[in-house]
């Protein structure tokens, strides 16, 4: 059994230390209980697995709780407002350990109350504008495109005992006041999103929703909803590709979330669009009409020429349906009766000064429009109601990106009854006109404005259960989906690939159980172990080197070298070597030093292939 205790927490300016007593904490709500992870008054080592950097924080329990001794996190990362800090707790058994992520964004926090706005980090907002002029832009929230609008209202002070004042802004969306709230404006991907100060959250992977069976991959019946499960390279994608028959398959829609996922990414919203238009179009008259205009350039007795080359110019692409030219033109009006026609050079002069003003995009006019541009789930949604096979929505990574934000209400289409939504959710009115252009207006997909997913869409997942890439998981949201382990198979027929260093073979599925024994033992975690698809096909000793050594490096031995690091090429004793020593100077060249690394193969007991 393996439990993740996960807390996010945002600080704010007080908290980053730059407040009027400069300490650098984290400030625990009551209703969060971390005294299990931290201890009031011990010291906690805390792994930054990115950096390959240990911490020591310690908390305090008074009138508040505290997570202490954050100012070398915060100075590493260079931490602000809105930026996320990220603390895991992982149990596997009689072991566990906590680890930190940092999490940076380019984003402002707005505050909205009645005395008006307050944006901190409000330079970043200089693309967009100045204090002087206001700010714009064009922003996403809930799906939906909005106008945003920035004006500097008054600098006030926040209470009447403030020493200093602080500058109020008005703010509107389409020229409505920005409601009271808390909100964070995403400048990378334009959205507004409603502020949490924190999210904690307890994953357990156990119980009769979590199978250690590798599902057949041949199944017809594939769960509706499933998370597939295990180490990096344990082979999940490659197995939840063997169900969908391709990744190529056009019923099988591929996403990857990653922490700056959010519901319009997921689900799609409005986007600009540019639209070309011709300032002279066909009109779509026929060839009498077009014949009568040229007729009528005798109206102008002083201009007849000009006028009927005018006319030749304007209606070029009429000409061109109707598949005339300059010399037809002229001997079907001379046969109307009409006597002013000689000009059939001069039209053919018209005729190329119009093609060249075409090619030149001096006869087309751009404007900017919105559309609805569907992602992955409605293009899996739409498919899957206009179709009676299976259609598969693959979410790659589910644990990087913040499913409630992602999914929003949409989660509650989760609880299915014989494989249909048993609960509707009310689709926001983007999505309602989208759906209903492309499905119909009454069909089953949109009736009533609702959403349900159709028994023929199944959506699956692979989450890593690396604490590295893991992002808070409510319980709701968790237990609407089966959980499947993929375990390590070093003797899986489709990894048994091989190790050339030097010209000495050596399988992949030998080095692979030594490895993993030992990264066990020094991690005391089985997070960390490689899985049998961790490398795709045979590799030598660069490949080997820059992808599994410096893996092992990284992850497992950098932190305990000089201590229980297994990088070793000799009998374990006074022959310990560092990554960089993996690397010499030959002839001028750098050079991997095979040496060690057929040492370490000897070390390991990895034997070579006969």
């Amino acid at each position: 059994m393996t439990k993740i205790y996960q807390y996010t927490h945002r600080p704010n300016n007080t908290e980053l230390g730059k407040g009027n007593t400069h300490e650098t904490y984290l400030l625990i709500k009551n209703e969060v209980d971390l005294s299990d992870m931290f201890p009031p008054g011990q010291d906690v080592f805390v792994k930054d697995l990115a950096r390959g950097t240990t911490y020591t924080l310690k908390s305090s329990l008074g009138n508040e709780f505290r997570v202490n001794q954050m100012g070398q996190i915060y100075r590493d990362y260079a931490v602000d407002e809105g930026d996320e800090i990220c603390l895991t707790k992982i149990e596997n058994g009689s072991q566990s350990y906590v680890t930190v992520r940092v999490y940076n964004y380019n984003r402002v926090l707005i505050n909205v109350s009645n005395n008006g706005a307050v944006i901190g980090n409000i330079n970043r907002l200089s693309a967009l504008g100045s204090k002087q002029n206001g700010f714009s832009a064009i922003i996403n929230r809930n799906g939906a495109s909005h106008n945003m609008s920035i004006v500097f209202d008054a600098a006030k002070k926040k209470r009447a005992d403030s020493p200093t004042t602080t500058d109020f802004y008005l703010i509107t969306l389409d020229g409505i006041p920005l409601n009271n709230g808390t909100y964070l404006l995403d400048l990378d991907s334009k959205e507004l999103l409603d502020y949490k100060k924190y999210s904690f959250n307890t994953i357990t992977l156990e119980g009769e929703s979590v199978s250690s069976q590798k599902p057949s991959t041949a199944s017809p019946k594939p769960r509706l909803q499933c998370i597939y499960f295990g180490a990096p390279g344990s082979g999940k994608s490659h197995t939840i590709e063997g169900i969908v028959g391709g990744f190529k398959n056009e019923n099988t829609f591929r996403v990857t979330f990653h922490p700056d996922s959010d519901y319009a990414s997921f689900v799609g919203c409005y986007k600009p669009v540019t639209k070309s238009s011709s300032n002279l179009p066909d009109t779509g008259i026929d060839e009498q009409a077009l014949l009568d205009v040229f007729k009528n350039s005798s109206n102008y007795p002083k201009e007849t020429k000009a006028r009927y080359l005018y006319e030749g110019l304007i209606h070029k692409r009429d000409i061109d349906r109707l598949g005339l030219d300059a010399a037809n033109i002229s001997s079907k009006l001379t046969a109307q009766g009409f006597q002013n026609c000689a000009y059939v050079g001069e039209l053919n002069v018209m005729f190329a000064i119009h093609n060249w003003l075409e090619s030149e995009g001096l006869l087309t006019t751009n404007s900017i429009s919105y559309k609805f541009v569907p992602q992955a789930f409605t293009n899996a949604y739409v498919k899957a109601w206009q179709s009676e096979d299976p259609v598969y929505l693959v979410i790659e990574e589910i644990n990087r990106g913040n499913c409630a934000q992602i999914f929003g209400d949409l989660f509650q289409l989760l609880d299915r009854k014989y494989g249909i939504s048993e609960y509707g959710v009310k689709a926001d009115t983007d999505l309602k006109d989208y759906l209903e252009s492309v499905l119909g207006v009454g069909h089953a997909g949109i009736k009533n404005g609702e959403l349900h997913l159709p028994a023929n869409l199944y959506i699956l997942a692979t989450m890593n259960t690396s604490d590295q890439s893991l992002f808070p998981m409510d319980s709701a949201f968790k237990r609407r989906w089966d959980w499947v382990y993929v375990p390590i198979e070093p003797e899986n027929p489709d990894s048994q690939f091989i190790i050339t260093i030097a010209g000495k073979k050596f399988e992949w599925k030998d080095f692979l159980i030594q490895a993993n024994e030992h990264v066990k033992d020094v991690s005391e975690s089985e997070d960390k172990q490689m899985g049998n698809f961790f490398i795709k096909n045979d590799i030598g000793e660069e490949d080997f080197v820059s992808k599994v050594m410096f893996y092992l490096w990284s992850e497992v031995c950098k932190d305990e070298y000089h201590a229980r690091s297994f990088f070793h090429y000799g009998d374990g004793n006074n022959d310990e070597f560092s990554f960089n020593q993996l690397y010499k100077t030959e002839n001028g060249k750098t050079v991997i030093d095979t040496k060690i690394l057929l040492g370490f193969m000897n070390y390991l007991r990895v034997p070579e292939k006969p």
